[in-house]
């Protein structure tokens, strides 16, 4: 494939939600960098799991199917994420995840 210089297109919208929001915050004001300074609760490796299939555009129950686990407990691991990395939506917290270098994609 030839690179002409664009940024290559994200795989889900989520992550180009993913990809503006940290350029426009992250990169420019140092917002993403300094969270990640921050001292918060380290998630679980489940919490991980669900982050991942958030980033990658999953509907929470496509991640209950795919851990087995159900939809219900799917919404319990991302009341936790929320409160632990202080984030208000699943964008913000897999961009606060992504901060704090946890390989989530």
């Amino acid at each position: 494939m030839e690179n002409s210089g664009q940024v290559p297109r994200p795989r889900t919208l989520l992550a180009g939600r993913i990809s503006v929001e940290t350029t426009r915050h992250g990169l420019r004001s140092g917002a993403v960098r300094t969270l990640a300074e921050s001292p918060t609760p380290p998630l679980s490796r489940r919490e991980i799991h669900v982050l991942t299939g958030v980033a990658e555009g999953l509907s929470n129950k496509q991640i209950g199917h795919r851990l087995g686990i159900s939809e219900k407990t799917v919404r319990n691991h991302m009341s936790r994420i929320f409160e632990k990395l202080k984030a208000n939506n699943r964008t913000q917290a897999v961009i606060l995840a992504m901060g704090q270098g946890l390989r989530i994609l």
